[in-house]
Order: structure tokens, then sequence, then C-alpha cells
């Protein structure tokens, strides 16, 4: 099964959850890693295997492509990306996004480049009349099959708290990790969305609206 249809099973099912709720939250538990749905995801998925349309920004967006030296750290960039974020201003919310994108960027040169200072991190963004949009994308081509349902758990608002990645997928949390980044990402953003980039890596769109 691919990735498409095993995200669509997924979608189906959570959906199904408020009215079947207590029957079945054995089966289709988010959380629960020996769920039939967690059983789904396992090990490693590589995006190239799967039959996804790629996304490529276009000449609508400014972009900077970043090659991170070996040992260095992502703060680095902080400032720059704060830069970044000012361009939406109008929508009133640049401060607090400023950490959603520090975390994208940070998950893409980590986890995405395995922190290949070959490998470049790149950052889109555009603004339009209502919205500011970022889209951070890397090179790396692999996920974590946990990534996928622990995404679903934040995009349909299934978490009062946030949610350790590491906790969840039961793997070793680097010391310099906090294992929140993605739960950040969301909590900043009126919209998150995933791609494969036309370099085989994964995007992370990230969408503010203005008084919204």
């Amino acid at each position: 099964m691919g990735i498409g249809s095993k995200v669509y099973k997924v979608q189906a099912i959570t959906s199904s959850m408020n009215t079947a709720k207590g029957s079945i939250d054995d089966i289709v538990s988010l959380l629960d890693p020996k769920s039939l749905v967690r059983s789904a995801f396992k090990g490693r998925i590589n995006l190239g295997d799967n039959p996804l349309p790629t996304f490529s920004p276009d000449g609508s967006y400014t972009t900077l492509e970043i090659n991170i030296a070996k040992k260095e750290d992502t703060l680095n960039y902080a400032g720059k990306i704060a830069k970044i974020c000012e361009e939406g201003r109008h929508t009133g919310k640049q401060e607090r996004f400023h950490a959603g994108v520090n975390e994208a960027f940070r998950n893409a040169y980590q986890h995405g480049n395995k922190k290949d200072p070959y490998k470049k991190v790149t950052i889109s963004y555009r603004a339009t009349e209502e919205n500011f949009e970022v889209v951070v994308s890397d090179q790396g081509g692999e996920i974590n099959a946990d990534f996928i349902p622990f995404i679903l758990l934040h995009r349909y608002k299934q978490l009062g708290q946030p949610l350790d990645f590491y906790q969840f997928s039961g793997t070793k949390k680097p010391s310099e990790n906090s294992g929140v980044g993605t739960f950040v990402i969301h909590v900043v953003s009126d919209e998150v969305n995933y791609f494969r980039n036309s370099d085989g890596g994964l995007s992370v769109q990230m969408i503010i609206k203005k008084g919204k």
C-alpha cells in the first residue's frame, strides 16, 4: 500500500472516531503504538517510492538556498528567518510565526538532510493581500513512518498539549532536541501542508492569514 492510500485510510478512520467513540478507540487510536492504524506506519518511507505530485515554488516566491556547515547551529540563521517573517507583518502574526519557521528549518537540516553540509535547505516565501506563506524544503527524501499519524494528530487537533515526537515514535531523543517542533509549527500557523519537492525531499508549507 502506498503512502497516499495509507493516509487516506487514516483520514477516513479518524473522521469516524467521534461517531463510534468507545467501541473502536483501541483499534484506530493514533496515540496507541499497538493500534491497527499505527501498525500501518512502521520504519522509513522513501518519498521517491510513491507516485506523489511534486511541489516547486514558482516565480511569485522569493527563495533563499542555505547550506549549513557541519556542526553549525541552525540558531545562527534565526535573525535571517526573523527578517523573512517580517514580510508577513500585515497579518499581525509575524512574531509568533517566526518560532514555527525556525522549527521547520531545524527539522529540514537535522531530520531531512541528516546534517549533510552538501545538502541545502531552501526557504521560499511570498506575501499576498490576505496571507503570508513560507515553504521550507530539504533534500532528504526519507521520513520516519510515525511522522504521518503524528502530523494527523496535529492537523485534526486531537492534542490538548505538546506531544514529544520521540516519545510518540519510541525513538531516542537527541540532546539538542525538544521533540515538539511540529506542535509549534501547527500552533503558530493557520494552515500547514506537506509535499514532496522537485529535489525529492520534503517541503513544509506554513501559512498565516490576516485577521483570522
